[in-house]
């Protein structure tokens, strides 16, 4: 829905890198989007800034690879 009425900001070419779980698994603890936001952020790290000591992200937990959905409540 927000896409539907909200433009990008910039930088355009990383919308799809600022992810909505991060904001939804904030008041969640242990909940479903929070695993996803989790997994989201250590693809980040892996795209931006690498660092060895982190866990590795996983895809097979990414939604927009395995087209998966979460129910909202």
């Amino acid at each position: 829905m927000y896409q539907r009425f909200i433009e990008p900001s910039e930088p355009v070419e990383e919308f799809d890198d600022r992810n909505p779980y991060l904001t939804d698994s904030a008041g969640h603890p242990g909940s479903q989007s929070r695993q996803i936001a989790y997994n989201d952020i250590l693809y980040l790290c892996e795209k931006y800034r690498p660092l060895d000591s982190l866990e590795r992200y996983d895809p097979s937990r990414d939604l927009s690879i395995t087209g998966a959905q979460i129910p909202f409540l």
